[in-house]
């Protein structure tokens, strides 16, 4: 799971949501493949939205990766981002055959 903040707008546009007063948006892996995922919000504790996505979980960890300003906001996550990406990576080869 990875708790979106700071203050980068792309990484809002991707997922699609602009935080209010009191929310916090997470992308939760799905039970298939490792690159889809749920963007649950929870608007001061509570969950008020949940949706799945194909591919969120890769879109969002991609763009922390590539992003200055999201490795800064996730410098303490982003072995585990980088990790992530790579068996992301070794499964989408496991399922093409690439």
């Amino acid at each position: 799971m990875v708790v979106i903040r700071g203050k980068c707008e792309e990484l809002y546009k991707i997922i699609g949501w602009q935080l209010s007063e009191g929310e916090e948006v997470s992308i939760i892996a799905s039970d298939g493949y490792s690159w889809n995922g749920w963007i649950n919000v929870y608007q001061y504790g509570r969950l008020i939205y949940s949706s799945f996505r194909t591919g969120i979980r890769w879109e969002v960890f991609e763009h922390i990766f590539t992003c200055p300003v999201c490795m800064e906001e996730y410098k303490d996550e982003i072995e585990d981002i980088k990790q992530a990406l790579h068996e992301m990576n070794k499964e989408w080869a496991e399922v093409t055959g690439n």
